[in-house]
């Protein structure tokens, strides 16, 4: 399906100014890109309540759980690349997965959230790398794999990360570079990496610990209170 660049870019820029006229947003980004190309890029308004700092181009922002679709695409291209097919089980490429019952699971199964791991059953330091995916290993599936569909929220992540460095030799923050198309950008990779981690540091606070078990979720420190919003002049879409 081809898209009309004119028409897409004046639909949605409409679309994205009635987002803050009528709604409220207070800043917002949208990107759509059809065959490899950019076909409409827009901001506007604001990254802070007190409207003081303008919402750029080069504006980071969290994108939360979008990361399992392209963490997603990087582990089957890995599979893809070493020729493994997505129906073989995943204890024949990592088989300390095999525990607990866990020995028959396949990799379409984990990677279709169908394993059973959704949450630990034990608690886990998130920032403790080997001891999430010892948890997981020794971990009994909480249904049976394969029968029901439960969203991996918080260890969908881990599993695919293990997955990949046991597949392609490599941790799963490196993949994105080896398998994803990149894009030139006006921030140097050293300032943008200072940009992300201060951004990390500002929305993400979880707690040692924390990592979610079968009757509790990972809970994550609230931001501080937000100041009074000042008032500010009507936010513009701003189109490169």
């Amino acid at each position: 399906m081809q898209l009309d660049p004119d028409a897409v870019r004046a639909r949605i820029a409409t679309l994205f100014q009635e987002n803050f006229d009528k709604f409220g947003e207070l800043g917002a980004a949208v990107s759509v890109w059809q065959n490899g190309k950019p076909i409409v890029d827009l901001h506007g308004g604001f990254t802070d309540a007190r409207r003081d700092h303008p919402w750029t181009h080069e504006t980071l922002v969290l994108i939360w759980s979008a990361t399992k679709g392209l963490g997603s695409a990087c582990a089957l291209h890995a599979l893809q690349e070493n020729k493994i097919d997505i129906d073989r089980r995943v204890s024949e490429i990592w088989p300390e997965f095999a525990q607990a019952g866990k020995g028959s699971i396949t990799l379409a199964q984990l990677l279709s959230h169908q394993a059973g791991l959704c949450a630990l059953d034990r608690s886990v330091d998130v920032l403790d790398y080997p001891a999430v995916i010892d948890a997981l290993e020794k971990q009994k599936p909480l249904w049976p794999p394969g029968t029901a569909l439960g969203y991996h929220a918080r260890t969908f992540g881990f599993l695919l990360d293990e997955l990949v460095r046991r597949i392609a030799g490599i941790p799963f923050s490196s993949t994105g570079a080896k398998y994803l198309p990149s894009h030139s950008s006006s921030i140097s990779g050293s300032a943008y990496r200072k940009k992300k981690m201060r951004a990390l540091r500002r929305f993400t606070r979880p707690k040692r610990g924390s990592c979610p078990s079968r009757n509790s979720s990972m809970s994550i420190s609230p931001p501080p209170e937000l100041s009074p919003v000042k008032h500010s002049p009507r936010p513009m879409v701003c189109i490169p």
